[in-house]
């Protein structure tokens, strides 16, 4: 498991495509009501670029989680961290993801 931690990494760090970009703001994003200013599919790559440019620890979970269909028990034993932890890392990466959006989105009002 602990090839798949780093393959992720390597995938975070090269800023590689996924296909998968969707189910990231639909499931987790969705629940705080941002999914309405995210349906394009420029959004979709603006949202990509910013969980890449997230902490490569937050990227690495939040592309584990959503991207290779890991559990929370799997990612914890690629990382050797607790599943709490994990869900800890989950929590703070969507948060930070959430920010990161609220506030291109002010950018953007701005200008």
């Amino acid at each position: 498991y602990r090839i798949v931690y780093n393959l992720s990494l390597n995938k975070i760090q090269s800023n590689k495509s996924t296909s998968q970009l969707t189910d990231l703001y639909e499931d987790e994003i969705a629940e705080n009501s941002i999914t309405d200013t995210l349906c394009s599919e420029e959004n979709s790559r603006i949202i990509e670029r910013l969980i890449f440019s997230l902490r490569p620890t937050y990227s690495a979970v939040l592309n584990m989680f959503y991207f290779e269909h890991l559990s929370c028990e799997e990612i914890a034993e690629i990382m050797q961290i607790e599943v709490n932890n994990v869900k800890v890392l989950l929590y703070r990466s969507r948060k930070a993801l959430r920010d990161l959006i609220i506030e291109k989105k002010l950018q953007e009002d701005i200008i």
